[in-house]
């Protein structure tokens, strides 16, 4: 379950060509955590080009996280939800 997601930068695909993107999970610790990153490079990087970070976070066992049960799929928007108008954005 990820418990955690802290987005630090847009992951921005180009037009042409494609981007090398590197999905890191580390080792659990004492409660059975596990950090997690996301990186990406231009596909055609040398070796030497620095990945960007994109995300990072956090994985929980499930039954750390809590109950699954307690958010009902099938109901959406869910209870509580303010629409946002978009239009202004785009």
């Amino acid at each position: 379950v990820l418990e955690e997601l802290t987005l630090e930068a847009p992951l921005v695909l180009p037009e042409q060509g494609g981007v090398q993107v590197q999905l890191s999970v580390e080792a659990a610790d004492e409660s059975g955590r596990r950090p997690v990153s996301l990186h990406s490079r231009p596909e055609d990087a040398s070796g030497e080009e620095l990945w960007t970070r994109h995300a990072t976070g956090l994985l929980a066992p499930s039954a750390v996280a809590g109950s699954p049960a307690s958010f009902e799929l099938g109901e959406w928007p869910p209870a509580g939800a303010v629409e946002v108008a978009v239009d202004d954005l785009y």
